[in-house]
């Protein structure tokens, strides 16, 4: 027992004497136990591969739509601002940009190309060399409501572009539109060169149902061509170099402040029109620096822009030159159909016969104008709903009525649906000719409204002729914009992908 007295004092302080010798205090409390601390989550970016195929995605269509090299995505600035917008991530190398990503957005924005299934489309063709000087040839799809897509991009290296090929091309391409498109190719438009001529040719004897016409807007860029006079074109390029090339001159110029003096190109229609315009909006500025400047200016120039004659046979030509430009731009419109086109070219005539311009001019308009004009176009003019034939001659009113018979066999009905049209019968009620029907309404969808009460096969027909497009402009664009892809510095592209790059561009443009 004093061994238990003695030794309590030895005891902690927690513990009492009680009923079972030791017991712990009431007074004590067990610690806590240790709390776990929250997650790090919150604090970390974590890029799941569903983010990051759409970031890849997002990055390959900015890279695609500003035409930036590949190489971008490989930048330690570009890098650097990818980890900060989103640390952790790591962008697309330059291989899978021009590899699987450039194919995905390919074939989703080919995917968005909304042509309605069933519809008819002009199916235009041309070809060029690219900045590697191979040859090409490619093919456009104009839809009925005017909008131009790239279609096929052939590397035609080792064929010559005879007429048969070229049908060979041709022919592939209005397959693709109706197995990718599900669509109907109405027309084929092309230049008018001579073996493209004959293409033209031997494809309407195989496809009886497909329009083919020749480029308007190229006509009218020769009509251009045929009337300028060579003793005024070679001096006023003459001066036009020197104020653009001679470093006094063209300072002189400058300090002027006037409108930039333009010289002509071949692959820009109308920039010889500009050529002229902008001289002449200029003569009397040239002509106070050659004043002004008489030891410091050429003595050639001077007596060029001083002389008279030169002057007026540049105003002479730019009055008849100038409508011919106003009827260009409208050609080259996507818009524009053979019914624009005969209209244009019918008023361009009118005009050029009340300006009573020199014979020359009136024989070289003469020999344009029978190339553009086909039957098709008179008919073209002749069944849509705003113009009806308006301005054509009786002889022309029977050209489009004789091709309505010629194609009576093959679309049952045409003819008659065509003569109730023009005396504005049923189904043809006089009220729908009215001009505010029209509005946000084509042609075509004029047309088209009379579904049911018109044979399908005329109304196919009918379609066909009055979408078809009267120029190849569209496509010249599009090789505009494959000389920005396929330039001197990304001349290592192959065709197929930058084929892919322009379609991808200009859709996204879109």
């Amino acid at each position: 027992m004093n061994n238990i007295f003695a030794n309590m004092y030895l005891l902690p302080t927690i513990y009492i004497l009680g009923p079972s010798i030791l017991q712990p205090s009431t007074q004590y409390q067990p610690p806590n136990k240790i709390q776990r601390k929250e997650s790090c989550e919150p604090f970390v970016v974590r890029t799941t591969k569903h983010q990051k195929k759409s970031l890849d995605l997002s990055i390959a269509k900015m890279v695609f739509s500003t035409n930036s090299p590949f190489i971008i995505v490989e930048n330690p600035e570009f890098i650097e601002v990818c980890t900060k917008l989103r640390p952790g991530y790591t962008p697309p190398s330059r291989k899978e940009i021009g590899g699987a990503l450039l194919d995905e957005v390919y074939e989703t924005q080919k995917s968005l190309v909304a042509i309605p299934e069933g519809s008819t489309v002009s199916l235009s063709l041309d070809g060029w060399s690219n900045v590697n000087n191979e040859p090409v040839v490619c093919t456009s799809v104009t839809t009925e409501d005017g909008r131009c897509f790239l279609l096929d991009t052939i590397d035609t290296t080792g064929h010559a572009h005879n007429a048969e090929y070229l049908r060979e091309i041709a022919e592939n391409s209005i397959r693709n539109v109706r197995e990718s498109l599900h669509c109907t190719v109405g027309s084929v438009v092309t230049d008018n060169t001579g073996n493209v001529k004959l293409m033209r040719k031997l494809l309407t004897e195989k496809y009886d149902s497909i329009i083919t016409v020749g480029c308007s807007a190229h006509l009218l860029n020769l009509l251009i061509h045929d009337l300028s006079i060579p003793n005024v074109k070679a001096p006023i390029l003459n001066i036009v170099k020197y104020f653009r090339n001679n470093h006094f001159a063209s300072s002189k110029f400058k300090e002027t402040q006037k409108r930039k003096l333009t010289l002509p190109s071949e692959v820009r229609w109308n920039s010889y029109i500009d050529c002229l315009e902008r001289f002449l909006d200029n003569w009397i500025t040239l002509f106070e620096i050659c004043e002004s400047n008489r030891e410091r200016i050429d003595k050639e120039v001077q007596r060029q822009v001083a002389d008279m004659s030169i002057k007026r046979n540049a105003e002479d030509l730019l009055s008849y030159m100038k409508p011919v430009a106003v009827a260009l731009d409208k050609l080259q419109q996507t818009k524009s159909s053979i019914a624009d086109a005969t209209d244009i070219w019918k008023k361009l005539q009118i005009e050029f016969e009340n300006a009573k311009v020199p014979d020359s001019v009136m024989t070289s308009f003469q020999k344009r104008i029978r190339q553009a004009l086909t039957p098709a176009h008179f008919f073209s003019h002749l069944i849509h709903p705003l113009y009806l034939g308006d301005g054509l001659s009786e002889h022309e009113i029977g050209i489009a009525m004789k091709y309505a018979t010629e194609n009576e066999g093959k679309y049952p009905g045409l003819t008659s649906t065509i003569m109730k049209f023009r005396a504005q019968s049923t189904p043809f009620l006089k009220d729908l000719f009215k001009k505010e029907n029209f509005e946000g309404l084509s042609a075509i969808g004029w047309w088209r409204a009379h579904k049911g009460q018109i044979h399908h096969s005329v109304l196919d027909f009918v379609a066909g002729v009055l979408g078809s497009t009267s120029s190849s402009a569209g496509l010249e664009r599009i090789f505009s914009t494959f000389g920005i892809v396929h330039s001197d510095i990304r001349n290592r592209l192959g065709i197929e992908k930058a084929a892919k790059l322009v379609f991808i561009l200009q859709s996204l443009k879109k």
